[in-house]
């Protein structure tokens, strides 16, 4: 099944190589933690991670056509 990917800023290194649609094969029933892993993520890397405009875990499963955004904690001061 394919989801679109997209990884700002310093995640943008793990999807770099994706097509210009940055569509992704992942088997079906695999979670973000799943996509995360193909994609060469290290597991205990900080993100956050939206899934079709919702927060989302690594838990979640994904479905065909989610969209997957990944990016740094944001910090303020």
């Amino acid at each position: 099944m394919q989801v679109e990917v997209k990884g700002y800023a310093s995640m943008g290194t793990y999807t770099s190589h994706l097509d210009h649609e940055n569509r992704f094969d992942v088997p079906g029933g695999s979670t973000i933690g799943d996509l995360f892993s193909l994609l060469g993520v290290p597991r205990d890397l900080k993100k956050v991670v939206i899934v079709n405009g919702r927060h989302q875990t690594d838990e979640y499963v994904l479905a065909p056509d989610d969209v997957v955004v990944f990016f740094p904690p944001l910090e303020g001061g």
